[in-house]
């Protein structure tokens, strides 16, 4: 029989993509041309046999340029410290890594240590900002409302909302916090993590790092090379996306 293009019969031409079989899900229907769902696979496919079943931190590590193939199986990246004091006018940019697209309706995350005691001035928030691997340069994408009382909170997990969701594709993004005040009287504090040396000075491109700070800010920039910032630091903060 030949191919017709158009035709729903097994031997005609078909959309890329395709495969021939019966109803997503519900009660049993005749067979025909469709795109694949999740529940056509199997649940029991061994990580060996698919070729991107990195553990998370691995993909991270390549996609911002290094050459690494393979590691220490249980080689952890960070260890988690006591809380520590957040600088005034610091702006701590840290890698997160989103390993599949989502809408990131909440913000960055981060562990809270201590509430603080300050006169706010200029932005008090959180950014999220991607990164173009082949310049360095990084670019807002979201950002929490100014929030003067926002390092006033007690210990325990604070959540910061974007003022926008934003759809994220599979990427390295960076999570930007910065705390800005007059005059303190408490600093607030928040739970840091230590990077282990390697991943801190990996062969990433354009001098990437996994953690770095700009000094003196009142605001967080809209965009801003990562080459621009401090050299990557020995601490940054726990946090993550939601």
């Amino acid at each position: 029989m030949g191919n017709t293009t158009g035709s729903s019969a097994p031997g005609a031409n078909q959309a890329a993509n395709t495969i021939f079989a019966g109803a997503t899900s519900g009660v049993p229907a005749p067979p025909g041309f469709r795109a694949q769902v999740i529940a056509d696979l199997p649940t029991n496919i061994p990580a060996v046999n698919m070729a991107d079943a990195y553990n998370t931190d691995f993909l991270a590590l390549q996609y911002l340029g290094s050459g690494i193939k393979g590691y220490v199986p249980g080689n952890m990246i960070y260890t988690l410290n006591n809380p520590q004091n957040l600088g005034t006018g610091i702006a701590y940019y840290i890698a997160v890594y989103v390993p599949k697209a989502a809408t990131i309706t909440g913000c960055a995350v981060f562990m809270q240590g201590g509430p603080g005691s300050y006169t706010a001035t200029g932005y008090n928030g959180i950014a999220l900002y991607g990164i173009n691997v082949g310049t360095g340069l990084l670019t807002q994408v979201a950002a929490s409302t100014n929030n003067a009382t926002l390092w006033q909170a007690a210990q325990g997990i604070l959540k910061v909302p974007f003022a926008t969701p934003y759809s994220a594709q599979p990427a390295v993004y960076y999570v930007a916090l910065l705390f800005s005040s007059s005059a303190i009287v408490t600093n607030p504090k928040a739970y840091f993590i230590q990077p282990t040396t390697v991943p801190a000075g990996m062969d990433f491109a354009n001098t990437i790092r996994l953690q770095c700070n700009l000094n003196g800010q009142n605001s967080l920039p809209s965009t801003v090379n990562i080459n621009t910032i401090l050299s990557g630091q020995n601490q940054i903060i726990y946090n993550f996306l939601y």
